[in-house]
């Protein structure tokens, strides 16, 4: 309608004005309370609109990563950088790491996920104290939290080996399918730990067994990664249309 208006006007041609189309014709057909009521339901309309506009949201901290976007508390935080003062660690008989501020951070539970993965993050991009990462990514391993997940794939790819190794154990214990792609490059990695970490991770969720193990020599070890590689290679093509 707006276009044809223009092509018109353009053209030369103007529509005839229709009688009583002037604002004083108006006025005059329709009356004077016409117009007011008229007017009332404009101004009412344009508070209407006025009033759905959509709040504005309180500020808060959230995490980084658009895969997670969950709150970061202030307790979680002080604790994750309380973890690196922590002189007394021990793991148990399940080889989980305990310490005083770690098993305080733990015990938030699956709210603490997205500061640890926060703190994690920016440890990671400016530095920080040593060791606190993969003592971070210990606390993940014990909360167990899907919302995780994601993540764990970041660790795979951007972290140091022993991040990696727990990253993967993760996986194993409660990771899915969504960790495949990022253990099944890791099988290229030359740290014989990292990948007997992931293919025990690839073999508990794919339920695929090409016999990587640590008491294999390493010929026999970089055979079984590459068994891995042709196996997930095998099913992006079994995947196409």
């Amino acid at each position: 309608m707006i276009g044809g208006v223009a092509q018109l006007a353009e053209q030369g041609i103007h529509k005839p004005r229709v009688a009583g189309s002037s604002p004083a014709a108006a006025k005059k057909l329709l009356g004077r309370g016409t117009v007011q009521r008229l007017l009332l339901l404009v101004v009412s309309f344009l508070l209407g609109c006025a009033f759905q506009q959509p709040s504005k949201k309180p500020a808060t901290s959230e995490t980084a990563d658009p895969l997670l976007n969950l709150p970061v508390l202030r307790e979680a935080r002080e604790l994750c950088f309380d973890v690196a003062k922590d002189e007394v660690a021990w793991r148990d008989r399940y080889g989980y790491l305990h310490s005083e501020h770690l098993d305080a951070l733990v015990a938030l539970g699956e709210k603490a996920v997205g500061t640890i993965v926060a703190v994690w993050q920016q440890i990671y991009k400016e530095g920080g104290p040593e060791g606190l990462r993969w003592r971070l990514l210990e606390a993940l391993l014990r909360i167990a939290s899907p919302k995780a997940i994601p993540f764990l794939n970041y660790v795979l790819q951007e972290g140091e080996n022993r991040e990696k190794i727990i990253a993967a154990r993760c996986a194993l214990e409660w990771g899915d399918e969504r960790n495949v792609l990022a253990l099944i490059a890791q099988m290229d990695n030359a740290d014989v730990e990292v990948l007997c970490a992931c293919a025990a991770a690839l073999r508990r969720i794919t339920g695929c067994y090409f016999g990587l193990e640590r008491r294999l020599d390493e010929t026999s070890q970089r055979r079984a990664a590459e068994k891995w590689k042709l196996w997930y290679q095998a099913q992006i093509r079994s995947a196409r249309p």
